[in-house]
């Protein structure tokens, strides 16, 4: 049995979630409402440049079995993304996760550019995610900031930022991003994807100190809508979840907006995929908190 490092290893699952995006918004699009046709295009570039330098020799320790597999066959199959999406039914499920979880991120985003043509955002978790190079380039800005702890991740997405924007975003590191946050020169933040891989009680200091220092943000987290559903130690159960969200100031409008952020995501999962309720019902469900 292959353990999750040697499948997975330092970059794979990042490169299988930027891969597959792309194919999802496609296959998806009838549900898709914020993410415009040059964001799509946008993203197909990337990763084409993000899988040909992820290619070189100097990746191999850090992209896994998964991410191995995926560099090797989307240079033999032209439509392999979409091959999959289409023929493997947990990579149809979780595309879709992918899609709909940018495009709600992507909504956030232009609705705070709207009111803030300045808007200084970070991406916590980033990963190999377009969306902050996405930004840069839609609004010519150089306030975008990435955190990553992955030394490879940083070292690919300034690489294809530059040959596709030249231009590339900054990566700091945590601490450097609250202080940021405490001078105003960070006024948002979007996490998605990232506080359920850690323990509950860090989620739980992540938010505070994103609540006490950051004006606008966007974040998801994973919460248990029943008891024994497997592989869930790092989401939220109900009473856990009740407690950490009426920490969170401005409650009433923090609580009105995440279930509606969620009741809305689960709606356009279901309208995609009215035949995979299984994959709502056996996982956690992901919360989007928002201000």
């Amino acid at each position: 049995m292959i353990e999750n490092n040697d499948y997975f290893g330092d970059i794979g699952m990042a490169l299988s979630c930027s891969f597959f995006l792309k194919g999802a918004l496609e296959e998806y699009k009838d549900h898709i409402y914020h993410v415009d046709d040059d964001m799509v295009c946008f993203i197909y570039e990337w990763n084409k440049v993000l899988f040909d330098l992820a290619r070189d020799s100097k990746y191999k320790h850090v992209v896994g079995e998964i991410g191995y597999n995926l560099l090797k066959f989307s240079s033999l199959r032209k439509n392999f993304a979409q091959q999959c999406i289409k023929d493997a039914p947990d990579i149809a499920v979780q595309s879709l996760h992918y899609a709909l979880r940018f495009d709600e991120s992507v909504r956030f985003l232009k609705t705070k550019y709207s009111c803030d043509k300045n808007l200084r955002f970070v991406d916590l978790g980033c990963g190999l995610s377009p969306l902050v190079a996405v930004f840069q380039m839609k609004y010519n800005s150089d306030d975008v900031y990435c955190i990553d702890i992955i030394p490879e991740i940083s070292d690919l997405y300034t690489n294809v930022s530059y040959q596709l924007c030249g231009k590339i975003p900054s990566f700091i590191d945590w601490g450097l991003a609250q202080k940021m946050a405490a001078k105003g020169d960070l006024n948002a933040i979007v996490s998605v994807g990232c506080l359920p891989h850690m323990p509950i009680q860090a989620q739980k200091e992540y938010m505070k100190i994103i609540n006490e220092k950051f004006d606008n943000f966007f974040v998801e987290i994973k919460y248990n809508h029943r008891d024994n559903i497997p592989d869930s130690a790092n989401a939220f159960n109900v009473p856990e979840l009740q407690s950490f969200v009426d920490d969170v100031k401005n409650i009433s409008d923090i609580k009105t907006v995440a279930y509606r952020n969620s009741f809305k995501y689960i709606s356009k999962f279901l309208h995609a995929k009215p035949n995979r309720r299984d994959f709502l019902i056996n996982q956690s469900r992901s919360l989007f908190l928002s201000r």
